[in-house]
């Protein structure tokens, strides 16, 4: 790691104490994520878990986001996290089939027949909420360099005493007058969390048994729900729901009272989630740059000066990479590197920094890449943080059983009888799967 001395100090974050930062050389840090990886944590084990996925192992990993981990692992381990990376190739350690049961995921996944474009998106998507239902911890994508504090929002979530038991991120997916979605990116709760076991069974059953997400977003129990705008006007507003199709699970949830199942989902979602605003906490960078990721690219590319006389535009250029590197340190939970979509966003930073002849450019020494990962290091945020407000609904909840369909106009409203308090059931699907059931916990 660089000298400390060789970066200045952000206003708004203060130098973290040594004794709280992972020191190791790279080598050895990587040897024990691998080891823990391969490691199922017990049923009483700690639950401050980092779970994070990529389908072909730590090997085949984009470089750039193997240092995000890394500098996970660096940050977080001496406050007794543990960082696991899984995956889903056959016979790893670290294959996610190994930590989740195969009753609680679809075909397939477990017969490894997921298709399409999105096929190792989705498969990150189905391993995320089984994971922390029974182990608990953090979920971030592998796409994610943290900044802030995860014991803030930990500390919350894991008091006893504390109202909240979830925590996420939410943006208005749908344009800035509608109401904010919870995205899927970070995730955190304790094992056991009721939501996430519904969140989750709304999912399987969304998913059944194809192999791909085309068309899962008009599944029945979804038809209701408003649909996604395409964000350049050109994307088929069904396929970006297809594609996030878990979060149309969860905003599913929200509207729905089902007293038999014990499920109050405004109730919950006012009261019990700890919810940070994506645009400020996760996103923001993109507003700090035109022209989006090759901007950014050329900022974290642009070389800190070293002491010598630089041009005007040299200096303006060299300014604006310290302005853009200092606010993400300072103000900035996370900071989110997306794919997304293929051809609706238009060349994000991680097209750059996936390109193999960019090998290293995102901690290259000298310039502001290296200096946004040595802070994403050794630096700590002062600030406190400001959760973000869900508005209530302002539509009556649909009183339904909590896997069935929203009545159509002049449909009967089924009553709900599979959950039965207390005892683990067996629920056949119309395709004639038979499907495991927890029991309803909270």
């Amino acid at each position: 790691m660089p000298d400390t001395a060789a970066f200045p100090i952000p206003e708004g974050t203060a130098l973290a104490m040594p004794s709280v930062v992972e020191e190791r050389p790279e080598a050895e840090v990587i040897a024990s994520l691998l080891k823990d990886s391969a490691r199922v944590p017990g049923p009483k084990a700690p639950q401050k878990n980092v779970w994070c996925y990529w389908h072909a192992g730590w090997a085949a990993m984009p470089p750039w986001t193997k240092r995000n981990v890394i500098a996970w692992s660096r940050r977080l381990a001496p406050s007794g996290w543990t960082v696991r990376v899984l995956d889903g190739v056959p016979g790893s350690p670290s294959n996610a089939i190994r930590f989740v049961p195969a009753r609680m995921l679809p075909p397939a996944l477990v017969e490894r027949r997921l298709a399409g474009p999105y096929a190792a998106t989705h498969s990150a998507d189905l391993i995320r909420l089984p994971l922390l239902y029974i182990f608990g911890g953090v979920w971030m994508d592998v796409g994610t360099i943290l900044f802030g504090n995860l014991d803030d929002i930990w500390g919350d979530i894991a008091d006893v005493s504390s109202p909240r038991k979830f925590s996420a991120f939410v943006y208005a997916v749908r344009g800035p007058d509608a109401p904010l979605s919870i995205v899927n990116n970070f995730l955190a709760c304790n094992r056991g969390n009721g939501m996430v076991r519904r969140w989750h069974d709304t999912v399987i059953r969304v998913w059944g048994t194809a192999d791909r997400c085309d068309g899962l977003s008009q599944h029945p129990l979804l038809r209701h729900l408003a649909p996604y705008p395409s964000p350049d006007g050109k994307a088929d507003p069904q396929k970006i729901m297809d594609y996030g199709v878990q979060v149309f699970c969860l905003e599913r949830l929200r509207e729905l009272v089902d007293p038999k199942d014990r499920w109050d989902g405004p109730d919950y979602f006012s009261k019990n989630m700890l919810l940070l605003p994506a645009s400020s906490e996760m996103w923001h960078y993109n507003n700090l740059a035109v022209d989006k990721g090759r901007k950014q690219f050329e900022l974290l590319s642009t070389r800190r000066p070293d002491g010598g006389l630089l041009r005007k535009e040299e200096l303006e250029k060299s300014a604006a990479a310290e302005s853009f590197v200092q606010d993400v340190l300072a103000n900035r939970f996370v900071m989110k590197l997306c794919h997304g979509l293929k051809d609706v966003l238009d060349e994000p930073l991680t097209s750059s920094w996936d390109d193999p002849q960019n090998d290293g450019v995102d901690c290259a020494p000298g310039t502001y890449a290296e200096y946004l990962r040595w802070g994403s290091v050794h630096l700590k945020q002062t600030r406190k943080l400001e959760p973000a407000v869900l508005e209530p609904l302002t539509t009556e909840p649909y009183k339904i059983g909590l896997y069935d369909p929203v009545p159509r106009e002049g449909e009967v409203v089924k009553t709900p009888e599979e959950e039965v308090a207390g005892v683990k059931v067996k629920i056949t699907e119309p395709d004639g799967r038979k499907l495991s059931v927890f029991a309803p916990c909270t």
